[in-house]
């Protein structure tokens, strides 16, 4: 193999590695992407979780003043 060969496989050689290097960002970005997203609906279920545990601690509240008020029999 000739020195201008070996030159113009390397340039290949680099060309593939450069190629896939710029896929790998490409998807590095997209699941970065994805994970964003799936951050803000944890964040968003979390709070809706939070909020249902206020509204059943409040039920509870409610039904234990409604419960005192009644005589006992």
């Amino acid at each position: 193999m000739t020195t201008d060969e070996r030159f113009e496989q390397i340039a290949r050689n680099f060309q593939s590695v450069h190629d896939s290097l710029k896929s790998l960002e490409t998807i590095a970005a997209t699941h970065e992407e994805r994970l964003d997203r799936i951050q803000a609906d944890h964040a968003r279920t979390e709070a809706s979780i939070r909020a249902m545990a206020d509204e059943v601690i409040n039920t509870q509240r409610e039904w234990r003043g409604y419960l005192r008020r009644i005589p006992r029999q």
